[in-house]
């Protein structure tokens, strides 16, 4: 009984005893495992939007959704191309070209 109870007392004082360094790999850590997480749910999900209005569906839905998904790319382009100080154009046109590929491939792969 007496172990366990200095066993708890080393861990609070560990915690307690952690560096600022610690507590920003902590921070850090849990922040990117919600980004991590959260990202691919909401780039999958607001390409969907369209598919939730209207009775039955149409091909102005499809349009619509692809339409959703080319401004996420792009503006997923824009924004890789300014945290990495490239062209924003550049990186833009490379993720609507590699979302019309993967278009082309899965269109070709439903066949």
């Amino acid at each position: 009984m007496q172990i366990i109870i200095l066993k708890k007392e080393i861990i609070r004082k560990k915690k307690k005893n952690k560096t600022i360094l610690e507590k920003a790999e902590n921070f850090a850590t849990i922040v990117a495992s919600l980004v991590d997480g959260g990202a691919p749910v909401l780039g999958s999900s607001l390409p969907l939007i369209p598919f939730f209005f209207g009775a039955s569906l149409n091909l102005f839905h499809f349009i619509f959704s692809y339409v959703v998904l080319a401004g996420l790319l792009t503006y997923l382009g824009v924004f890789l191309g300014q945290i990495s100080g490239g062209g924003r154009l550049r990186y833009a046109l490379h993720l609507i070209i590699a979302g019309i590929v993967t278009l082309i491939v899965s269109a070709l792969l439903g066949l």
